[in-house]
């Protein structure tokens, strides 16, 4: 599949143990992208990743799409903290937060209650 557009952040994690700690957040986050029709994003172990579909991709399509992004994010980023991959019909998303992901406060904006009319107005589907 052909990437439309990719970055990776300049800064590389020091330390061993991130590679395996991405790799299995994409594994998480590729299965539910299926599971989550075209949209999922999660934190694990100070990471967060999000991968989402266009609308009309369904759901193993999606899947698929999404793997092929993070192969791409996983030999073109190596072990730089931060990456997006955008292909024709997929995004992926990630970043490393080393002192954890950064938490929703009281004074947040709503941004958590507004996740899922933010995935369903993107992949087209509620």
């Amino acid at each position: 599949m052909e990437v439309l557009f990719k970055t990776c952040g300049k800064t590389n994690a020091a330390g061993r143990g991130f590679e395996e700690r991405r790799d299995t957040a994409f594994s998480v986050m590729e299965n539910g992208v299926v599971s989550g029709h075209g949209f999922y994003a999660t934190s694990y172990q100070s990471l967060y990743v999000l991968g989402q579909c266009e609308g009309d991709v369904g759901d193993s399509d999606c899947g698929e799409c999404v793997k092929s992004a993070v192969q791409r994010a996983q030999v073109e980023c190596g072990s730089s903290i931060t990456g997006q991959v955008y292909l024709h019909k997929c995004f992926i998303s990630y970043s490393y937060y080393p002192n954890g992901v950064p938490k929703e406060g009281p004074s947040s904006s709503g941004a958590g209650s507004s996740s899922s009319n933010y995935s369903s107005s993107f992949t087209g589907k509620d």
